[in-house]
């Protein structure tokens, strides 16, 4: 919710957040507007929560590996554990679930099975897991665990720069999609 160029630290992050929020999420990014386009901000926008944007490597470095600040967790937006529900979202569950109209909106559960298991096979060098999700909203998939986005630029910057190509180098390892 910061302008842009604004810089804001751990402590005042911290001094915003609902006193029930125990993790300070993070989202490792070029730039502010790409960070802001990223599909891993659409729960965080949904859900009205905050989200410190870095752009360092080595920044992101440095939040994986604190781990915590004031006994709150350093959490990347990334991360495909992470469960942010708001009270809106508990509101329309209930309410897609008695309505039929909104059906045709997403794959039903058997499709999405279906879709995961043909994914999987079809990438089986680049996908070690395909599974659904409902943090997304308008983008059809991101890419998690394994390592950061950072580390996945790196690895890709580092076989760039010594000339290679997927065939000759170090291939990234398979992500979870």
């Amino acid at each position: 919710k910061g302008m842009a160029g604004e810089l804001v630290s751990l402590d005042e992050y911290v001094s915003k957040c609902p006193p029930e929020q125990n993790d300070i999420y993070y989202l490792f990014a070029p730039s502010r507007e790409l960070a802001l386009q990223s599909p891993y901000m659409e729960t965080f926008l949904k859900s009205k929560r905050e989200v410190i944007f870095i752009y360092s490597a080595i920044d992101d470095f440095v939040m994986a590996n604190l781990k915590q600040f004031e006994g709150r967790n350093l959490l990347s937006a990334d991360r495909s554990e992470l469960n942010i529900k708001d009270d809106d979202d508990a509101e329309k569950d209930d309410k897609d679930s008695s309505d039929d109209s909104d059906v045709a909106k997403g794959l039903t559960s058997s499709e999405a099975t279906d879709f995961c298991a043909w994914f999987q096979t079809t990438l089986a060098s680049k996908v070690s897991k395909c599974k659904t999700t409902n943090r997304l909203s308008s983008s059809p998939a991101v890419i998690t665990d394994n390592e950061s986005g950072a580390l996945r630029r790196m690895m890709r910057m580092v076989e760039t720069s010594e000339g290679g190509t997927s065939s000759n180098s170090m291939p990234l390892p398979k992500q979870t999609v």
